[in-house]
């Protein structure tokens, strides 16, 4: 049965899920580095192992392999800058709870990425004591209001 929450916990989640979805976005891209330098490696070497010249079309073909790999390097590395600067809200937001077994839970949960079963191992406490430790800990958790990556939910 799919759990129902009120639009306040779901932005609350949202806005826990950026790291998260942050750490995806760097994985992809660097997936995406490593495909564009084989594929620059592949353009460059002639059958036999030997070098094309850099002249014609093999040229504009390296040349173009060189400007995406620079390309998703830079978004690669603005997107690291990003998700430190998230995962720095996130903790600052978790570390003003109260209660340190909620902050926890939510710290494991969304900035370390655990499942629930790893939660519990990790609190030593049961699943139903975790899940309600992260319920009450969405629930008095503070985050910015209309911030750009957090709009207001009607």
């Amino acid at each position: 049965m799919a759990r129902q929450s009120d639009p306040e916990t779901e932005r609350k989640r949202a806005w826990l899920n950026r790291y998260q979805d942050s750490l995806r976005r760097q994985r992809l891209l660097l997936f995406q580095v490593e495909d564009a330098r084989s594929y620059a490696t592949s353009i460059q070497a002639a059958p036999g192992g030997a070098r094309t010249a850099y002249t014609g079309t093999y040229s504009d073909r390296v040349a173009n392999a060189v400007q995406r790999i620079d390309e998703l390097q830079r978004k690669y590395i603005a997107e690291v800058e990003r998700g430190y600067q998230v995962y720095d809200e996130i903790q600052a937001a978790i570390n003003a709870l109260p209660d340190t077994m909620q902050a926890m839970a939510l710290y494991y949960r969304y900035l370390q990425g655990m499942k629930g079963d790893l939660i519990c191992v990790k609190l030593d406490r049961s699943r139903a004591t975790v899940t309600k430790l992260l319920s009450t800990g969405l629930a008095a958790l503070e985050v910015p209001e209309n911030s750009p990556e957090n709009p207001k939910v009607c």
